[in-house]
């Protein structure tokens, strides 16, 4: 992950807040693969630092023939969305349902690597600069294609992609271990590993989403997921069919 701490307007900066200031962090990584001369042939991972693609998976992507990896991608939905394994504050806490990052794009359909001159010539309209995600209707879901204002479009190739619409446009395949049973997974998300109560609640009042009573509230009143982790804790019978 990249800290961007060059902002030209401090006011701008200060009307930065919650997901739009990941958004801006993460926009950073993309510059950085260019600058480190990735190609279009290339693959993107964009991930939380406690999500991870297992190495099956990933040795698996550099030898099979996947669709999404191909040449010649029209970019309308090239995202390789993985099927995660969740655990909860401790490797002994699993989770039933499956988490839905990291994301793998090719560099073809990748902002600042693809083709943006002959090929993808149209820019995604995003919501705050050139950093932020594609708000409703505006490509953030597939189905805006074909209403208003964007099937107005005679769409051959689509916007190429920045690094929040990794995270948050739909447009692509789920993958799963094939040949097991349902609900098997090819990546990782180790959620809220950390040494102490105090640690998870600093975060949980600091990060990009935060929740201002963080300090005080009861854990499991933040998300599903801590309901999970005090009960494995505590050795309390959790109902997992919904978490």
């Amino acid at each position: 992950d990249y800290f961007d701490g060059n902002w030209k307007d401090e006011d701008e900066k200060e009307k930065i807040h919650g997901l739009a200031f990941e958004n801006a962090q993460r926009h950073r990584i993309l510059k950085i693969w260019k600058e480190d001369g990735m190609t279009e042939e290339d693959i993107g991972i964009i991930s939380d630092v406690d999500e991870m693609f297992s190495r099956d998976f990933l040795l698996a992507s550099q030898t099979c023939d996947i669709p999404q990896f191909r040449q010649g991608q029209d970019c309308k939905a090239p995202k390789i969305v993985a099927a995660a394994r969740t655990f909860e504050s401790s490797t002994n806490c699993v989770k039933n349902r499956l988490w839905y990052h990291p994301d793998a794009i090719i560099g073809q359909c990748i902002e600042g690597i693809g083709n943006s001159e002959t090929l993808h010539t149209i820019p995604a309209i995003r919501e705050f600069k050139d950093f932020g995600c594609r708000p409703k209707d505006q490509g953030k879901s597939l189905k805006d294609y074909n209403v208003a204002p964007l099937n107005q479009t005679n769409w051959t190739q689509y916007p190429l992609w920045n690094a929040a619409d990794f995270r948050r446009v739909e447009g692509g395949e789920q993958y799963k271990e094939i040949g097991h049973v349902s609900k098997t997974h090819v990546a990782f998300h180790f959620h809220n590993f950390f040494d102490s109560a105090e640690i998870l609640r600093n975060k949980y009042k600091t990060y990009g989403h935060p929740i201002s009573n963080a300090d005080k509230a009861p854990l499991e009143s933040f998300q599903d997921g801590l309901i999970t982790a005090v009960g494995c804790a505590m050795n309390r019978v959790v109902n997992l069919t919904h978490l």
